[in-house]
């Protein structure tokens, strides 16, 4: 979501909304929501022998959100 407001200039509404992903070392494996990555991608990265799976629960968590701006503070409940 940082990186969504960051690099991307989205505004914090987007940047929670947005589908996210997800991989850590152990399990070794990258998680995506739906609409996360494109089916080129999916195939792309297990041609690479990543191994890739959409999240099971449709969501990879919450992200309640205040972003500091200045000309006031902008909010963004749990999605």
């Amino acid at each position: 979501m940082i990186s969504n407001v960051v690099d991307y200039d989205m505004g914090i509404n987007a940047a929670v909304s947005a589908p996210r992903v997800h991989h850590q070392h152990l399990p070794d494996i990258l998680l995506y929501e739906r609409d996360g990555l494109a089916d080129s991608m999916v195939a792309a990265l297990r041609s690479m022998h990543y191994a890739v799976d959409s999240a099971l629960r449709g969501s990879l968590g919450i992200g309640a959100s205040i972003l500091l701006t200045p000309t006031g503070v902008s909010g963004m409940g749990a999605v």
